[in-house]
């Protein structure tokens, strides 16, 4: 819709998209400690422990979810408002406020028991190959700025711990190279205007089937399909919209031409 200007497609969504706006508002662990003087949970104001995505391990509350969450109410924000419901737009727009205060107050709890910035996939973990579903607050969802301290350590740890060759490792769930979430570092590179991103293109070419595709996830001596489906639809959409971003991508209310 906000491609096309097609609002009647909103229209026709909107209650829907209302109720799930408010099913994620509904879903955030807010109950405090009965005791004033006790320091409030990290998971406070999050999304409820869940298996979530399957790259990221053990159900646990993970900043994947609450980033994706972020990004509905703020979505659902945006579609209220290109309707004109402004009553509606305000209270999105409040509770994506107090959301993001809060996942906000959580990682600087984590910064300071991590004592740096980067993300890990839940605030009780410690920095594995699971942080990379942080990066979502970058890409796909904008979320943060491309610059942003976080998203900056989150990419600085994951080439510590979960990095091999120009390509991620995944020792969490896969125990194999992810394809598309190599990707998801790329692009984040990508926004940052760091021609390092390159580098990973080439390798996510090299190791590209001879059907053009890519296994899930790809064993590292062999070179063939370690988990996963055998010919990714998701692993092809990423590597497209990574050749697409290398092109042009939004920013803001402009186009950004060969970043």
């Amino acid at each position: 819709a906000r491609l096309t200007g097609d609002k009647d497609l909103v229209a026709r969504h909107y209650w829907s998209v209302l109720r799930m706006a408010g099913w994620i508002n509904s879903k955030r662990q807010k109950s405090k400690s009965q005791n004033p003087k006790a320091q409030r949970p990290a998971h406070f104001g999050l999304l409820p422990s869940g298996p979530s995505a399957e790259h990221l391990g053990p159900a646990d509350y993970f900043y994947w979810d609450d980033f994706w969450g972020l990004a509905g109410l703020r979505d659902a924000a945006r579609a209220a408002e290109m309707l004109k419901e402004t009553r509606d737009a305000a209270t999105l727009r409040a509770n994506y406020d107090a959301f993001r205060a809060d996942v906000d107050a959580s990682l600087d709890v984590v910064a300071t028991r991590l004592n740096r910035a980067a993300m890990p996939a839940s605030p009780y973990r410690r920095l594995d190959s699971a942080m990379i579903g942080s990066l979502a607050a970058l890409y796909p969802l904008r979320l943060f700025d491309a610059h942003d301290a976080r998203i900056v350590d989150t990419l600085a740890a994951i080439k510590e711990f979960a990095w091999k060759e120009d390509a991620f490792f995944n020792h969490v769930g896969h125990s194999a190279f992810g394809t598309y979430l190599t990707l998801h570092v790329a692009q984040c590179l990508l926004f940052q205007r760091d021609a390092s991103a390159w580098k990973i293109l080439q390798w996510v070419l090299q190791n590209a089937s001879p059907t053009f595709t890519w296994a899930e996830g790809i064993h590292p001596a062999t070179r063939g399909g370690a988990m996963g489906d055998g010919h990714h639809g998701w692993a092809v959409a990423d590597f497209l919209l990574a050749v697409r971003n290398l092109l042009l991508f939004e920013e803001d209310d402009h186009l950004v031409i060969t970043s």
